[in-house]
């Protein structure tokens, strides 16, 4: 009969013993509370296994922290514009960005960890992710990137961000919020522009 065949499965790969030959990289990002690190830590633990090595890969932030954030657990905190300038001149920042005045750095730990063959877990701003794919492409890594596009609605934002604190919001949290959903149209067109 045309067009129809008969399927046999292919006794030489089985999905859960391979191997990656490749690390890939996943990169989480979207707007303000929509779940990013909740996922992250969920595929960290899910992927993290005997058949393969994944990191969770720190970004450097030039910027006041949220009040739920801890420097060395969310973020590494770099405190002057000129440690930032040094660690990108001294390799320890590979690419990096800017959103609201804030500078980002994606750390050299995601190079070494693409070296050994660990698969990064990135969570990082959409205005970042045009200059990962850039970094990528120039440096000749052809690891496949994988992409998460998360989103949410400004109460539930708001919602997360309380019981996240613990406490009341501060000014600096509610603009935060604000700045990211009045840029999301933006957001999702730049994240069109680099899938």
């Amino acid at each position: 009969e045309v067009g129809s065949r008969t399927m046999q499965p292919d006794s030489q790969i089985d999905p859960i013993e391979r191997k990656v030959d490749e690390p890939f990289v996943t990169v989480i990002s979207g707007t303000f509370c929509a779940g990013k690190t909740d996922l992250k830590n969920e595929l960290f633990n899910q992927m993290n296994g005997e058949s393969a090595k994944v990191s969770i890969i720190l970004n450097y932030k030039l910027r006041d922290p949220k009040s739920y954030e801890l420097p060395g657990v969310d973020y590494l905190l770099v405190e002057t514009p000129e440690d930032f300038k040094r660690l990108k001149e001294e390799g320890q920042i590979v690419t990096s960005y800017t959103r609201d005045g804030h500078y980002y750095g994606l750390s050299r730990a995601f190079v070494d960890a693409l070296q050994t063959g660990s698969m990064p877990i990135i969570e990082m701003q959409l205005h970042g992710y045009g200059n990962l794919r850039q970094y990528l492409n120039e440096s000749y890594l052809n690891n496949r990137v994988v992409s998460f596009l998360l989103h949410t609605k400004y109460t539930d934002a708001k919602e997360r961000l309380f019981s996240r604190a613990g406490k009341d919001l501060s000014p600096q949290d509610i603009e935060f919020i604000q700045s990211h959903l009045r840029t999301l149209e933006d957001e999702f067109a730049n994240y069109r522009i680099h899938e």
